[in-house]
C-alpha cells in the first residue's frame, strides 16, 4: 500500500484491477462453497458445535477479504 500512495497511477493499473476481481471471484466462491457445505450437513442433521464454528470461521474469513478487495476497488475521493 506504500507503494501505492507513493505513485497513485499505479492505483488504476489494469493487472491490478484483474488480480483483485480474481481474489475477489475466490472469496465469493469459498463462501458460496461454505455456505452450500453448511446447508447439505443442516438438511442430513449433521450439525456439531465444531462443524458450526468451523463453517463460521470460513465465512469471516471468506467475508473479511471479499470486503477488503471490493473496498479497494472503490472510487478515490479526491484530495482537496
Amino acid at each position: 500500500m506504500n507503494e501505492l500512495r507513493r505513485r497513485p497511477e499505479l492505483y488504476d493499473s489494469d493487472v491490478r484491477k484483474g488480480l483483485t476481481y480474481l481474489a475477489l471471484v475466490f472469496a465469493a466462491l469459498v463462501v458460496l462453497g461454505g455456505g452450500i457445505w453448511f446447508l447439505g450437513d443442516l438438511l442430513r442433521g449433521e450439525l456439531t458445535l465444531h462443524f458450526i464454528l468451523d463453517s463460521l470461521v470460513l465465512l469471516v474469513l471468506g467475508g473479511g477479504v471479499f470486503g477488503y478487495y471490493l473496498t479497494t476497488l472503490a472510487p478515490r475521493q479526491a484530495d482537496a
